[in-house]
């Protein structure tokens, strides 16, 4: 089945951070950013939420947000990035908090009978009269489906391609 990622969100801890050089770099540059309190908010070809180091801890461990990757082929650039920013940082890790992929089934669908065939591992939250979509979570946080009538959908909360594929797999089978 035919689904397009929407957005990518990252997940990065890094060494040796210096946020003045990150400053820096973006007003030379003329990169827009926010400056607040605890983080600076900046997009390049992606957005960067950077936290300041954590005083408590005895590391020189900095967290980085990264989202509005649309692919998986974005990860390398996306991450280079924040050597650009500040030159003496080093990557620790990365993990990829969630992955959002919308689809379409090109077919309507009776939210209210697929209530009554979901198989009990699916959770589903479905009023009608507050959102028109129908909520289904799925077990061993593979990740959630938002179902619409159209039969439009949208997944959230995938880790990895095996979750958008089980879930849509479970969705064809629960729709057909």
């Amino acid at each position: 089945m035919e689904y397009k990622i929407t957005n990518i969100k990252l997940s990065v801890k890094c060494r040796n951070l210096c946020l003045d050089s990150v400053e820096g770099y973006l007003s030379e540059n003329k990169i827009p950013f926010k400056k607040f309190n605890n983080y600076i908010v900046t997009k390049l070809t992606y957005t960067y939420i950077i936290f300041k180091k954590n005083i408590k801890s005895s590391e020189n461990i900095y967290h980085i947000n990264i989202t509005k990757l649309d692919s998986f082929e974005c990860l390398n650039e996306s991450i280079n990035n924040i050597k650009l920013m500040s030159k003496d940082s080093d990557i620790c890790s990365y993990t990829i908090d969630n992955i959002t992929v919308s689809t379409d089934f090109k077919k309507s669908i009776n939210l209210l009978q697929l209530l009554n065939k979901l198989p009990n591992e699916i959770s589903a939250t479905y009023n009608s009269e507050t959102f028109p979509g129908i909520f289904l979570k799925y077990p061993i946080k593979k990740g959630t489906a938002i179902l619409f009538h159209t039969g439009k959908c949208v997944l959230l909360g995938c880790k990895n391609l095996n979750n958008i594929e089980y879930i849509l797999d479970s969705l064809k089978t629960i729709t057909a």
